[in-house]
């Protein structure tokens, strides 16, 4: 059901100059009551640490850490911080035609693609936040959180559970230079079938997702000081200049231009 619901966002459009991108950090207790007046603008929460309960429609939900949750605007509803909890959260405007047909509620899908999703988040936290003129570049990592998210909603269970074991595998040794093989074998998967169900579940190659959670892992490090050759050092890549060309083409600019971050 809320597949059909959601599928409204495949035929929408988003306007640059109404995205925004905020951190957040909720103490204990904390409350929004949105049950007067509704949401003013479409929200997409990124929890990343802690619990946050949701009242709305008599019913009261909690999620906890890698939920993703979307609420559509005028929305009518209350949320509480069960405990210390912090994320990102992406706002923006949808043309008021497309929100017409849509139940306002809170839509939540807890995703096993966490660290991409945590990635695009935080990536556009970035650019929100340290190059506001670039628009086009909001807009399309926008669209790419709502992919990910109708993209999630969309697949089929059995899909994603088959590639469950290599993407936390991947989590957990990203840093090491494993070949795809050693992802496949961990799924019992061959390897050329494992890279196809990789692709249509993730959007993107084994080795791209493992490059994504390298370069959020670089970002940080930059920030605590380390140096190049330190950083390509502890996230597995072979020398510095090839972290730099490789984050370059990526992200069309410099680590170091990119090195504002939370």
């Amino acid at each position: 059901m809320k597949q059909q619901e959601l599928e409204f966002l495949l035929h929408s459009d988003i306007e640059p100059k109404r995205i925004n991108c905020n951190y957040f950090r909720f103490s204990p207790g904390n409350v929004v009551d949105y049950s007067t007046r509704g949401r003013e603008r479409n929200i997409i929460h990124f929890m990343l640490r802690g619990k946050r309960g949701y009242i709305y429609h008599g019913k009261r939900q909690v999620f906890e850490e890698y939920t993703v949750v979307f609420i559509p605007d005028g929305t009518n509803y209350v949320t509480r911080a069960e405990e210390s909890c912090e994320g990102v959260t992406l706002l923006f405007s949808l043309q008021p035609e497309l929100l017409e047909g849509i139940p306002r509620t809170v839509y939540q899908i807890r995703t096993y693609t966490k660290s991409e999703i945590e990635t695009k988040f935080f990536d556009l936290y970035h650019l929100c936040n340290t190059m506001p003129t670039q628009r086009l570049r909001q807009k399309i990592l926008a669209l790419e959180i709502l992919y990910a998210f109708l993209w999630e909603l969309m697949t089929p269970a059995s899909t994603t559970r088959l590639i469950a074991p290599a993407l936390a595998y991947i989590a957990e040794h990203y840093k090491e230079n494993c070949p795809v093989a050693q992802y496949a074998r961990v799924c019992n998967l061959s390897e050329s079938y494992f890279r196809k169900k990789f692709l249509e579940t993730t959007g993107m190659s084994p080795i791209a997702y493992r490059n994504r959670l390298r370069f959020h892992e670089a970002r940080r490090l930059y920030q605590s000081g380390h140096t190049m050759s330190a950083i390509a050092e502890k996230i597995g890549f072979c020398d510095e200049n090839y972290l730099s060309r490789l984050y370059k083409r990526v992200y069309q600019k410099s680590l170091k231009d990119d090195s504002r971050f939370i």
